[in-house]
């Protein structure tokens, strides 16, 4: 919603759904809608993901909810299928 130089104050929405067996309609798993979210970017700056080390607020909350929907997902098919 604003920045100044490379600091960006904006909201940040991530939604997943996966398809309902025997039915032609998908369900959401997972809706985040976060209103104050912070992070730095340059314009063409490379977006590197490190699994060991934190590299940049983007990146990392990215993959914080990449791998919720994987979890998530995967628990929708058998229970506790996401703690692998």
């Amino acid at each position: 919603t604003d920045y100044a130089g490379d600091v960006f104050n904006a909201t940040i929405q991530v939604q997943s759904s996966r398809p309902v067996y025997g039915s032609s309609y998908t369900t959401p798993v997972h809706n985040v809608n976060d209103k104050d979210f912070t992070f730095r970017y340059l314009e063409f700056q490379n977006m590197v993901y490190n699994p060991n080390a934190f590299e940049s607020n983007l990146i990392s909350v990215l993959a914080f909810h990449v791998y919720m929907i994987l979890g998530i997902d995967a628990d929708t098919f058998e229970l506790n299928g996401g703690d692998n």
